[in-house]
């Protein structure tokens, strides 16, 4: 049996800064914010932050996130090479989040519930790679697991480059062709 392929979800499954900003533009608030800035919160101040907070730890938010279009089609396509998929997302401190999340997982893209890992050390899960959007996730995983960890390319992280320095054990993906080509070279 082959190590399953490690999967993050938000901004490679599911599009979380957009789910903020819209729900932070629908309660009123003034954003002067750099869409190349992973987090929207830096965007406001103290009180909105607070705001923001409880939307997002509300019942149904989770359910209201878009998937992103192309991991329906990526995903599709690990599954019809034969690989087992396992998403290790961070978790949210919110009542409803773990709930939504695993049903929101599996409504979109057919994870069964065992099959999600929610945890912010995901570089102590064991796998062939981790593909993920936040640069210091997949430099701990890289370094740690002894097999390269698979960067999702997003605007918010272009200014870490991987390129020159191997130690670190990321390469840097920007479609699932990449994806399927990097699991090949693994």
């Amino acid at each position: 049996m082959r190590d399953p392929i490690l999967v993050d979800c938000d901004g490679v499954l599911s599009d979380f800064v957009f789910g903020c900003e819209t729900a932070a533009r629908q309660m009123g608030f003034e954003l002067d914010w750099d869409p190349s800035q992973y987090n929207v919160f830096h965007a406001l101040n103290d009180r909105n932050k607070k705001q923001l907070m409880g939307y997002i730890n509300r019942r149904g938010f989770v359910e209201e996130l878009e998937p992103i279009p192309e991991a329906l089609i990526g995903l599709a396509a690990l599954r019809d090479a034969g690989y087992d998929l396992i998403c290790v997302t961070a978790p949210w401190n919110g009542r409803y989040w773990e709930r939504e999340r695993k049903q929101w997982l599996r409504s979109h893209f057919g994870f069964r519930s065992k099959d999600v890992i929610q945890t912010h050390h995901k570089h102590l899960i064991r796998g062939k790679t981790l593909i993920d959007d936040k640069p210091s996730h997949c430099q701990a995983w890289g370094t740690t697991s002894g097999s390269p960890a698979l960067l999702w390319d997003a605007t918010y992280n272009r200014e870490v480059d991987y390129e020159d320095d191997g130690a670190m054990n990321v390469i840097r993906v920007q479609s699932w062709d990449d994806v399927l080509a990097g699991l090949e070279a693994i």
